[in-house]
């Protein structure tokens, strides 16, 4: 990155981050690809991290300002992707409740072994 960013171009891209996130997280349908959006998002090497490394930048009195805005951004992600995953559980399980169906009023077929 050859040009020094400031403070506001830094927080435009957190919270397009944010929103584009949101979005990806909320059109997950499976728990592969929310994982896969979890690494690439909050990851080592994810789009969160490669934003904060331009953190070194900025001068003292803004770096905690962005730092903490970084740390709600990525509570809130986590909070997101906790969320789609338990929906992406209760849908699973709802579908297999409904086709998955025993009744238990009809005879059994053959002779318990007790008789």
């Amino acid at each position: 990155m050859s040009q020094i960013e400031s403070l506001s171009q830094i927080e435009e891209k957190l919270n397009n981050l944010s929103l584009t996130a949101k979005n990806n997280i909320d059109n997950s349908n499976t728990h592969e690809a929310l994982d896969q959006l979890r690494v690439s998002l909050l990851g080592k090497k994810g789009e969160l991290s490669i934003i904060l490394k331009t953190m070194g930048q900025l001068s003292a009195t803004d770096r905690p300002i962005l730092g903490q805005k970084a740390n709600l951004i990525k509570i809130n992600l986590q909070e997101l992707i906790t969320e789609r995953k338990n929906q992406l559980n209760s849908e699973a399980l709802d579908k297999k409740i409904k086709t998955e169906k025993l009744d238990v009023t009809i005879p059994s077929i053959g002779t318990p072994p007790w008789e």
